[in-house]
């Protein structure tokens, strides 16, 4: 078996043991992958989630810090986010997204997803809520965004509300706005047949 065929596999048995509530054993397997493997970002990541589940707050800012050091992905900035909001640190938070933006390496609704959080964790959901449906909107096979954006709706009105909005994500409005409404001219008022009457 190769290196890292080795790893992979430690990799494995140490993701097993955190899901299965074992956040000790998944921290030993993941220290010791990355004795081997120090730039292993899934073991890193697997390492800070076991540091924060036995609340070792120390340990894990050691190691959120070198998970920052290199260029962020989805699954990183993901992990930070949270890191940063379970110790209430929005300002690092909003610090980590805005630096995922300048680095451009990770998609629209992955940045959106994380800006609702920080806005939702900061009791500003109105503005999780606009955050969620215009990235719906602009990125409609994201899988991730609905449950978000459910869960921010049920806070501010409710299931019946979380239906309405969800169902009409997406559809023109019934009516149209006033300024459409201005700007059209009617079906017997073209551009054309105004010139034929001046």
């Amino acid at each position: 078996m190769t290196e890292r065929a080795k790893a992979d596999s430690q990799s494995d048995v140490a993701q097993a043991a955190f899901d299965s509530g074992d956040a000790g054993l998944a921290r030993k397997m993941a220290e010791a992958g990355l004795k081997r493997h120090p730039e292993d970002r899934a073991l890193l990541r697997l390492l800070l989630r076991a540091q924060l589940r036995v609340q070792d707050k120390g340990a894990a800012r050691s190691t959120e810090e070198k998970l920052a050091e290199d260029h962020l992905d989805s699954d990183t900035l993901s992990l930070l986010i949270d890191t940063a909001l379970t110790d209430d640190r929005s300002g690092d938070a909003r610090a980590i997204v805005a630096r995922a933006m300048s680095e451009g390496q990770i998609g629209g609704a992955d940045i959106a997803a994380a800006r609702a959080r920080i806005a939702f964790h900061d009791g500003d959901v109105e503005a999780a809520k606009a955050i969620l449906v215009m990235a719906i909107e602009a990125h409609p096979e994201a899988p991730g965004l609905r449950p978000m954006l459910t869960e921010t709706l049920m806070v501010s009105g409710g299931a019946a509300y979380a239906r309405d909005v969800q169902k009409n994500l997406g559809k023109e409005p019934v009516n149209p706005a006033p300024q459409d409404a201005e700007t059209t001219p009617p079906d017997d008022q073209t551009p054309e047949t105004t010139a034929k009457g001046a």
